[in-house]
């Protein structure tokens, strides 16, 4: 009898280990633990947008919250930015804040305190004049603004910065040059009033009826949409993702090849660094020469769309290529893009580098020529710059871009083909859904190999 409890004893204590543990973990923040982003926006015939904006969070910190900084990119451009009204609520208490705007930053010195462990929600509405664009003009000056057809809103609302345990909330100032954000992943609710000829071009809509758009989404990075009164549509799919491109009428080639890059951009990125992050995936066509990445959303260059004949040695094939390689890095794995741009958009230019590898071998050589050595990125430009460190986004991209062509050839060459996939794999599962560093980038490297790493530190600023 004895011996038979013991038994049964065993088992169900295996039992209980198998329940436990058997589980795949996931780096997956739950849901709940996210910030809440409810935006209510009207988008005018006269180019403003009305926006009511409502964050709800809670201090995950350990540390009493005198003050909550919010990125506000519009607040910059002061001549289009008009503040409404501002306000916090602790459970059912309301009490309006006056927010210092510094270029960029919101920052909101709070009546009470925010203990740790405690939800508050900010209120926030205001007002936004669309600018015209520099068809020819470069991110981020006209990721929101007007062209003659089409309609850019990004980079338009207010996000909490990221808040660090020994820094605190994350303050930077914008420039006009990269990438000057950082977003943390957040759930959405998004309902767009606006004219009912426009066709409005967004990830995660779930109904549209008469002008009225509404959308929703769990951890992502960034919102932003387009619109236009010209847009067509062409749909794809591959992987059970679906594929929607929008693009100007009579542009008609360009809109489904777009889905053609796409389809067979998702196909390779998904083998090399793991399953695509979202449910869908849009194209459109935007209003200017740039092209610019959010979560599950490219926005793609209107000049290569205009210039497009059919071949693959064209900006309108390696954009794509690039943009949608944005969905890992940058989207799904952040990274500090003021002050270590490099992290995702090495990942993205080297993508490219990949899909002509992959797809258009014949056409390596010339990608090279074009992208990395015409471009002639002045030797001393190290990766481990900031945004700071150039005067505007062309020169910006030229070393920046250039360079990490260079380092990410010379680093699959120097630690090999099977090791160098493994590391991307593992570093996009180990840093989904966070802010990855220079420090994660190579120390998950040095996991998988022993090469030495000597001859890229020429790359680099300070060590490794």
């Amino acid at each position: 009898m004895y011996l038979k409890t013991k038994l049964l004893i065993t088992v169900i204590f295996i039992i209980l280990l198998i329940n436990c543990y058997g589980q795949e973990k996931t780096e997956t923040p739950t849901t709940h633990s996210l910030p809440q982003y409810s935006l209510d926006i009207e988008l005018k015939r006269d180019y403003t947008l009305l926006i009511k904006e409502k964050i709800q969070s809670c201090n995950n910190s350990d540390s009493v919250w005198q003050e909550i900084i919010l990125s506000c990119p519009p607040a910059f451009y002061a001549q289009y930015f008009s503040l409404q009204k501002c306000a916090v609520q602790y459970g059912n208490q309301t009490e309006t804040i006056q927010p210092r705007i510094n270029k960029s930053m919101l920052i909101c010195t709070l009546p009470q305190k925010i203990e740790p462990g405690q939800e508050f929600t900010i209120l926030i509405d205001f007002n936004i004049t669309l600018p015209e664009i520099d068809p020819g003009g470069l991110p981020p000056v006209g990721n929101f603004g007007r062209g003659e057809k089409v309609i850019q809103v990004g980079d338009f609302y207010a996000t909490l910065t990221p808040y660090l345990q020994d820094r605190g909330f994350l303050q930077w100032e914008y420039v006009t040059v990269g990438d000057p954000v950082v977003y943390t992943p957040a759930d959405y609710e998004i309902t767009i009033k606006a004219p009912e000829d426009l066709v409005i071009a967004a990830a995660g809509c779930t109904g549209s009826d008469r002008g009225i758009w509404t959308y929703s989404h769990k951890g992502i990075r960034s919102f932003a949409f387009l619109a236009s009164k010209e847009y067509a549509i062409h749909e794809a799919e591959i992987l059970g993702i679906p594929i929607k491109s929008y693009y100007l009428k009579g542009l008609e080639r360009a809109g489904k090849d777009a889905c053609v890059v796409a389809k067979k951009a998702l196909a390779l990125y998904s083998r090399i660094y793991g399953p695509y992050p979202y449910h869908e995936l849009i194209i459109a066509q935007n209003a200017y020469l740039g092209a610019m990445e959010y979560s599950a959303l490219c926005t793609e260059s209107n000049i290569a769309y205009q210039y497009y004949k059919g071949e693959s040695r064209s900006f309108f094939v390696y954009v794509i290529a690039h943009e949608i390689a944005h969905q890992w890095w940058y989207s799904a794995v952040g990274n500090d893009q003021v002050h270590a741009p490099w992290l995702d958009e090495a990942m993205a230019i080297y993508s490219e580098y990949l899909y002509y590898q992959e797809y258009h071998p014949a056409d390596l050589d010339w990608w090279w020529e074009v992208k990395v050595v015409k471009r002639n990125p002045d030797p001393h430009a190290y990766l481990d710059a900031t945004i700071y460190t150039y005067p505007s986004t062309k020169l910006y991209i030229k070393n920046v871009y250039g360079t990490a062509g260079k380092f990410m050839r010379d680093l699959h060459s120097v630690v090999g083909d099977k090791a160098f996939k493994a590391f991307l794999l593992d570093y996009q599962k180990k840093f989904k859904d966070k802010l990855a560093t220079k420090q994660d980038f190579f120390d998950t490297l040095r996991e998988h190999t022993k090469a030495d790493l000597t001859p890229l530190q020429k790359y680099f600023k300070d060590s490794f």
